[in-house]
């Protein structure tokens, strides 16, 4: 079969046109920096000005671009490049570098085997806190927090005080740091994490699999401790088995919840029936007390704020 030939003729309108749009591309600054960089000629600019004026509309659309938040492009973060490979012209969509940027805050998400964090917690650190106006306890409590992360102890810490105070806040913060360190870190809210096993109850491997990620993370921060119900299963199969685990292989253990060890006792003494069951309470206790220690955030409730 002979190859096909096919030969475009312009109108002298088309031609005319096509001359003034490449009149104005050779003169873009853009255009100019791309001939510097790769040694093309007007010649070859001429060969595909439709591209290279493309290319310029579309790189302008980031100028006085100051976040993602402001993207005008079609793909938001998503810039589009011209490049030469072999002397040959060729196009990529590449990432902006405030998407590299967002991209390079999250990479330490990728740490965490658990997360019950919300998501637009994943760029807070100690160091992103406003700390103008707190308390001089609460400074202090960054401040044993910062030195516990310049110096991991096999003690964590056990955060406790009134709701909305800023406690899972707090060990948000610290998870995060902990990720950015290269730790493996599980951050559960107690509470979902029992849903969530009463519902692998018929599936005991995917069970089996999420208690094993809690054992087996660098740092577990367990999240509104005492929010749970009580039942024996939850205290002793559950808790206990997690605590346990690592409290014998010294893995770090950080907790946040409404209640102090007293009242938390308490929380743990009766179960489902309202059965008494002291010496359980005090085995579940000893794991935590070895595990973390305790301290209080006091202040108002800051969601109301």
């Amino acid at each position: 079969m002979k190859p096909i030939s096919i030969t475009v003729t312009l109108t002298k309108e088309q031609l005319q046109a096509r001359q003034l749009l490449l009149n104005q591309v050779i003169e873009f600054d853009e255009v100019k920096e791309f001939q510097k960089t790769f040694g093309v000629d007007d010649e070859f600019i001429a060969q595909y000005v439709q591209r290279f004026s493309n290319w310029v509309q579309n790189r302008r659309l980031c100028d006085g671009c100051t976040g993602l938040h402001m993207c005008r492009q079609s793909t938001k973060g998503a810039t589009l490049e011209l490049l030469m490979d072999d002397d040959v012209l060729t196009t990529e969509i590449s990432k902006c570098r405030y998407t590299r940027e967002e991209e390079e805050k999250k990479a330490h998400l990728s740490q965490f085997v658990i997360s019950d964090m919300p998501e637009h917690w994943a760029t807070l650190t100690l160091a992103s806190l406003e700390l103008d106006q707190e308390s001089d306890d609460y400074l202090l409590l960054v401040d044993a927090f910062t030195r516990w992360l310049r110096q991991p102890d096999a003690k964590g810490f056990y955060l406790y005080g009134h709701p909305g105070v800023g406690k899972t806040y707090l060990l948000g913060c610290v998870a995060n740091m902990v990720a950015k360190s290269g730790k493996t870190v599980a951050f559960v809210h107690v509470p979902s994490l029992i849903s969530k096993l009463k519902g692998y109850l018929d599936s005991r491997d995917e069970l089996n699999q999420l208690l094993e990620k809690c054992k087996k993370a660098d740092v577990l921060f367990m999240d509104d401790l005492g929010a749970e119900s009580v039942t024996s299963w939850v205290r002793d199969e559950v808790l206990l088995t997690i605590l346990n685990d690592r409290l014998e292989h010294k893995r770090p253990t950080w907790f946040s919840s409404n209640e102090d060890f007293k009242t938390l006792r308490h929380h743990y003494t009766y179960n489902q029936k309202g059965e008494k069951e002291e010496m359980k309470a005090i085995r579940i206790m000893e794991r935590i007390s070895a595990l973390a220690v305790e301290r209080k955030l006091s202040g108002t409730n800051r969601r109301k704020e």
